[in-house]
């Protein structure tokens, strides 16, 4: 712990001293962070007054007794426990248990923050390297990408031994990726208690996957169009062959040129000067 960290802990008992009840959260502050339910409901109460105080003055004509008078008690009524439990609070935060503690709660909190954006924005998710703690710089909240993770990184998935990571990478590769926890289990055959362990662990980033694919739709059609141009150009070249043997046969070639023009429009290709 640094020492800035310290002072700045040692200074948040004198917010309790902002007049008329304005500091009277403080010890709130204070339970908060030590997870001491005392420290909160007695915060809780004195911001209770000090808020009823404000609002009986601001509904009332002139000035009210009463109003002043809760104002003043959460006033003192804040800062009074606030600089009384300030030894105690700072015990607490020095305990290793409870730092350990608190720094769990950020993490399962940033955990279920990152799956509900893998969910909402797998784009950005991926962009940041959710679920890829084998990436340098990514950001590492204990979940695992199964689609896109290495084998190194699915072998620290409860449950996945080396046999099982290399399915998963084989079969991630043949496949547009997994679509859902129960999809793998399905198609890996896993074991029930597997599928459960790996719940709220993994992620499945499907963007690399779509990518691949369609590249293979771009080849697809590229051999489409390649095909339609080694048609046309048969049929071009058939149809002068024709020509040459059989001069008078020009009406036969017509059909020929015909097709030859079809296959070209067909595959989008432009019409070369001479094959009309």
């Amino acid at each position: 712990m640094s020492q800035r960290e310290k002072a700045q802990r040692s200074r948040w008992p004198w917010i309790s001293l902002v007049p008329i009840g304005v500091g009277a959260w403080a010890p709130i502050y204070a339970g908060l962070r030590a997870n001491c339910k005392s420290w909160i409901a007695w915060g809780s109460l004195w911001t209770t007054i000090s808020l009823a105080g404000w609002i009986i003055t601001a509904t009332q004509k002139g000035t009210s007794d009463i109003a002043g008078l809760c104002l003043i008690v959460g006033w003192v009524g804040g800062a009074a426990p606030a600089f009384t439990i300030r030894g105690e609070y700072e015990r607490r935060m020095a305990s290793p248990l409870l730092q350990a503690t608190a720094r769990g709660r950020r993490r399962i909190a940033d955990r279920q923050r990152a799956l509900e954006l893998a969910r909402r924005d797998p784009a950005l998710a991926r962009e940041i390297g959710v679920g890829r703690p084998d990436e340098r710089g990514a950001v590492d909240v204990g979940l695992v990408d199964v689609n896109n993770a290495t084998v190194t990184a699915l072998l620290e998935l409860p449950g996945i031994d080396g046999d099982i990571a290399t399915q998963i990478v084989e079969m991630r590769g043949q496949l547009v990726g997994f679509s859902s926890l129960e999809d793998l289990g399905e198609r890996l055959d896993l074991d029930g208690n597997v599928v459960d362990g790996l719940r709220g662990e993994v992620v499945f980033l499907r963007e690399e996957q779509l990518g691949a694919f369609d590249a293979v739709l771009a080849a697809s059609a590229a051999a489409l169009e390649a095909t339609a141009l080694v048609s046309a150009d048969g049929a071009f070249a058939t149809a002068r062959v024709d020509r040459a043997r059989d001069p008078g046969r020009k009406r036969h070639c017509a059909p020929a040129r015909q097709a030859a023009r079809s296959c070209q429009v067909n595959a989008g290709l432009p019409i070369v000067a001479g094959t009309s």
